[in-house]
């Protein structure tokens, strides 16, 4: 699996926290077995970057806080080769422990666009910590490229809530172990 991530933003993100965004990436996509294979971009742009494309791909005026561009469709891949062997046996083997085969091709996932000053105007007005909300958005964004959504479904938008409360969980609980990760202020962390 390759994330390739980018801040094309004049917003000021620090290596550290860009790096957690990398590793985040990777443990979604981990977390939901995507294609080994898989290819993903995350770019961080400025806000008249993100009203250019929310206009031009929703027709909505002004920017929005993210935004998700599938690319192949994974469900015809075939890139799963262990799908099989894994279950939530924690004895179990790890999606990670497989390799694809040398000549298998990568499967582009897609882009996940993010706005950082939309997400930190959200994020005081919701009194949220501005990187836990930036998590939750590249989280949701990448959720979109495997299939999730929310739109026009209410049994559909709960189960990738839930998906996202779990993942994110399951993060901060690893992130407390890690020494260079920009931590959540909620307590979990010390």
């Amino acid at each position: 699996m390759s994330v390739n991530l980018n801040n094309e933003s004049d917003f000021e993100l620090p290596k550290n926290f860009l790096d957690e965004c990398d590793q985040l990436a990777d443990f979604v996509l981990l977390q939901e077995q995507a294609p080994l294979t898989a290819v993903l971009s995350v770019t961080f742009v400025g806000d008249s970057e993100m009203a250019t494309l929310n206009q031009e791909h929703r027709s909505k005026e002004g920017p929005t806080d993210v935004l998700s561009f599938p690319c192949d469709d994974i469900s015809q891949s075939g890139a799963k080769i262990a799908e099989n062997a894994i279950d939530d046996d924690p004895t179990s083997i790890y999606w990670a422990d497989f390799d694809a085969a040398e000549d298998a091709a990568p499967i582009l996932l897609g882009d996940v666009v993010i706005a950082p000053y939309v997400a930190a105007v959200q994020a005081e007005e919701l009194n949220k910590n501005f990187f836990d909300e930036v998590r939750l958005l590249l989280v949701h964004g990448i959720l979109h490229l495997l299939g999730y959504d929310h739109e026009g479904n209410e049994e559909q938008a709960g189960a990738m809530e839930t998906r996202e409360k779990e993942i994110l969980s399951d993060w901060a609980n690893l992130a407390c172990e890690e020494d260079n990760v920009i931590h959540c202020g909620g307590g979990c962390c010390g």
